[in-house]
C-alpha cells in the first residue's frame, strides 16, 4: 500500500531513513547537507521534505522550499531594463513566490530521490499530488521542479502529462577525465588552449595536486588542499561575495550561516585554497561523491585576481585535484561558460518544470517561456586535438 509522509523540518526525520532513499552517493540530497541548508536559513526559505512509502517502506522521497525569486532573471539587458522602469511604478513586478520542487542554492542539482525505479511513475505522481497540496494551502501560485538534465534518465517527461511546462533551464558544464596525469591532459589539448594555461600555471604552485611544472615565476602563489574544519567560515564567505558581486544573474544569496554551518558540518568535502605568504587570495568548495568530484563554490580576494590569475588558476587547481586523485567527472557548474569550456568542459542542456493552478498565470507561463526562460546556447568550443586512428 502507498503512503505519504510530509514534514516541515529536516530534523523530523531519522537520518537513517532518509539517506535510505538515496542512491548514487548523492551528497546533494543526504540529511547531513539538506540539514546544513535549512539550518542556515536562505533567502528565508521555507521547507517541506515529502516521503513515499510502499507497505511502509521507503522508495522515494523530494525536497521542497519556497522563497520569492525574480523572474527578470534570464532577460537580456534590454529586458531587465524595461523591469527596471516598471518596478518604479510597481516595486513586486515579476516578482513571486515560487514552490520549487529544490533547494535555495544554485548547484544544478534536483531533490527527488528514486529508490526503485520501478516505482517512479507512481512516485512522480504522488510527489507531485501533495506538492499541489502545499501550493494551495500555503497561496503559492508556481511550482516548479528544478534542474534536471534534458535527457534526465528518472522519466520526468510524465510531469508533463501532469500539467507542467517544460522550460529551459541554463546549461551546466562536466569535465569527462581520461588522463592519467594533468599532464596528459594538458599534452591532449589544441596549442592555443595549453599555451593559456600554462601562461597561467606559472604563477602558482599547482604540488600540492599532483603537478610537476617546468616554470614557475619566481613571485608565485601556493595552492593548497585543506579540511573544512581548518577553513575560516568569514573569509570562505567575503570572497565569495566579491564573485557573486559581479555576478550578471543571480537566483540567491548565500549567508554567512551556510559557510559557518558548511565547514562544520561536511564530511564530503575538501577546500582548495590559493594562498600568497600568510595570505588566502581564493579557494574553492569541492565535494567528493564517489567517482565524481563537483566544484560547488568559489571565492576571491578581488586586488589579486589579476597579479596571479587567481580564478583561472583556482579552476586549473580544481582539474588538476579532480585528475591527480582519479575521478572520472567534475562537476563545474553553470556559470563561465567561455573560461570551462575553453579548458574541456562539455555543456549539457538542463530544464525546469513549472505548473499554476491559476488557468491565467499557467496560460502566461505558456505563451511567456521562452522569453521567460530563454534557451542559452554557449559557445562549445573544441580544446582537444582530433583522436588518432589506429590503423
Amino acid at each position: 500500500m502507498l503512503s505519504i509522509k510530509t514534514y516541515k523540518s529536516i530534523n523530523e526525520i531519522n537520518s537513517s531513513d532518509w539517506n535510505a532513499a538515496i542512491t548514487n552517493n548523492d551528497y546533494f540530497k543526504s540529511h547531513e547537507f539538506l540539514k546544513i541548508i535549512e539550518e542556515s536559513n536562505i533567502e528565508n526559505s521555507t521547507f517541506w521534505y515529502i516521503m513515499v512509502f510502499e507497505n511502509n517502506e521507503i522508495i522515494g522521497a523530494a525536497v521542497f522550499s519556497s522563497f520569492i525569486v525574480s523572474l527578470d532573471l534570464f532577460l537580456d539587458k534590454q529586458g531587465k531594463k524595461a523591469v527596471k522602469l516598471i518596478r518604479k511604478f510597481f516595486p513586486n513586478f515579476l516578482r513571486i513566490r515560487f514552490l520549487f520542487c529544490g533547494l535555495p542554492i544554485s548547484l544544478g542539482k534536483d531533490t527527488i530521490l528514486i529508490k526503485d525505479t520501478r516505482y517512479k511513475d507512481v512516485i512522480l505522481e504522488a510527489i507531485v499530488k501533495e506538492s499541489k497540496l502545499i501550493a494551495k494551502t500555503n497561496k503559492i501560485k508556481i511550482i516548479n521542479f528544478k534542474e534536471f538534465y534534458l535527457n534526465d534518465k528518472i522519466g520526468l517527461n510524465k510531469l508533463l502529462s501532469l500539467g507542467f511546462i517544460q522550460s529551459w533551464s541554463i546549461p551546466y558544464i562536466d569535465f569527462h577525465n581520461t588522463y592519467e596525469n594533468f599532464s596528459a591532459y594538458l599534452q591532449a589539448l589544441r596549442h592555443t588552449f595549453r599555451r593559456q594555461i600554462k601562461s597561467n600555471m606559472s604563477k602558482v604552485n599547482f604540488d600540492a595536486v599532483g603537478v610537476v611544472q617546468e616554470k614557475l615565476d619566481f613571485d608565485h602563489a601556493v595552492i593548497e588542499i585543506i579540511n573544512p574544519c581548518n577553513a575560516d567560515a568569514n573569509t570562505i564567505y567575503e570572497q565569495y561575495i566579491n564573485i557573486m558581486s559581479k555576478a550578471s544573474s543571480v537566483l540567491e544569496f548565500l549567508n554567512v550561516d551556510f559557510f559557518v554551518n558548511y565547514l562544520k558540518n561536511t564530511n564530503q568535502s575538501k577546500i582548495l585554497i590559493l594562498r600568497k605568504n600568510s595570505t588566502i587570495i581564493g579557494n574553492a568548495i569541492l565535494v567528493e561523491e564517489g567517482n565524481k568530484l563537483t566544484f560547488m563554490l568559489i571565492g576571491i580576494r578581488e586586488e589579486y585576481r589579476n597579479i596571479y590569475a587567481t580564478y583561472f588558476n583556482i579552476l586549473n587547481a580544481v582539474i588538476a585535484y579532480g585528475i591527480h586523485n582519479k575521478f572520472t567527472k567534475i562537476g563545474m557548474g553553470q556559470t563561465s561558460y567561455y573560461v570551462k569550456t575553453r579548458m574541456g568542459g562539455q555543456l549539457t542542456p538542463m530544464v525546469t518544470y513549472n505548473y499554476s493552478s491559476n488557468k491565467f498565470i499557467n496560460i502566461m507561463l505558456k505563451v511567456f517561456n521562452k522569453l521567460i526562460f530563454p534557451k542559452v546556447n554557449p559557445q562549445q568550443y573544441k580544446v582537444f586535438k582530433p583522436l588518432k586512428n589506429n590503423i
